[in-house]
């Protein structure tokens, strides 16, 4: 840690602050631009805000059996997951007539 006491707990709670500011903007980018597709990439990221709130339950669960190492591997799983599956959806990006194109 590189503080500690009142800058420390006022910096959490700041990156929670700019975290909650940032998450309509990537809900929106992250729906832009699929058309008829829209409503399950909807439904796809608020399934990934379950996840979320999932996985820190799993690893409180790992480290009260005291397996702190192998807790660590649970936010590895989980983001190594996402990167290979935009990997394998070709990491689609907008061209300017609205329609998705691999890049």
């Amino acid at each position: 840690m590189l503080t500690t006491g009142h800058i420390a707990v006022y910096s959490i709670i700041l990156v929670g602050f700019f975290n909650s500011i940032m998450f309509p903007s990537i809900f929106t980018l992250g729906i832009g631009g699929l058309g008829k597709l829209t409503g399950k990439a909807s439904a796809i990221m608020c399934m990934a805000i379950v996840g979320g709130a999932l996985i820190p339950e799993v690893q409180g669960l790992l480290a009260d059996r005291n397996w702190h190492p192998p807790r660590l591997y649970v936010p590895c799983f989980a983001t190594s997951t996402c990167v290979f599956r935009q990997r394998g959806a070709g990491g689609g990006q907008e061209d300017t007539s609205g329609n998705l194109s691999k890049a």
